[in-house]
């Protein structure tokens, strides 16, 4: 049975990598802080739902 946090970390995930090669193209566009905004907050929830589904996971039995 998957968790309902996995759906949250594909996102996360995606519009991180949408993100971040925008941010190595042009950094004094108005766009690179609207990315850099975009990847921090999404870096900030994948990396927060990740350790949410890893304590989720060591509190079930393994049987």
């Amino acid at each position: 049975m998957q968790s309902k946090r996995v759906p949250i970390l594909n996102a996360a995930l995606f519009f991180l990598l949408v993100s971040f090669p925008q941010l190595l193209t042009n950094p004094v566009d108005w766009r690179y802080l609207v990315f850099l905004t975009i990847c921090i907050i999404f870096s900030l929830l994948y990396f927060y739902t990740l350790y949410q589904l890893v304590k989720e996971v060591n509190q079930k039995p393994l049987i």
